[in-house]
């Protein structure tokens, strides 16, 4: 089905259009994911749309761009539970869990706010 879109993916529901790149990181397509949620990110800012462009770009083997959006997903995250979860479940970012800048961030989640 995913195959059938062609080039150019659709634009408009910004749930939509989370869950079709989560599709499209689940299938392996961690490129597309990653630019596709990076642009539904440019119009429509959530955590968990900016921490699937983490997930997809380590997928892709850019751990450095996965830490600037984790970074990202930190600071814009409406529900700190939810990118916290992200971080901690997330098999694609398994690998980052050990570096000093995303145990930061995880920790940030953890603050109690003000």
């Amino acid at each position: 089905l995913i195959a059938n879109l062609g080039p150019r993916l659709p634009v408009g529901n910004p749930n939509n259009e989370y869950l079709l790149a989560e599709r499209l990181l689940a299938i392996g397509q961690y490129e597309r994911a990653a630019f596709y949620a990076a642009d539904t990110y440019r119009r429509h800012r959530s955590g968990p749309v900016a921490a699937t462009v983490a997930r997809a770009a380590n997928a892709a083997g850019d751990p450095a761009t996965a830490v600037a959006w984790l970074r990202t997903a930190v600071s814009t995250a409406a529900s700190p539970s939810t990118v916290a979860r992200i971080i901690d479940q997330a098999p694609e970012l398994g690998s980052l869990r050990t570096h000093p800048e995303v145990i930061g961030l995880r920790r940030a989640l953890d603050a109690p706010t003000s």
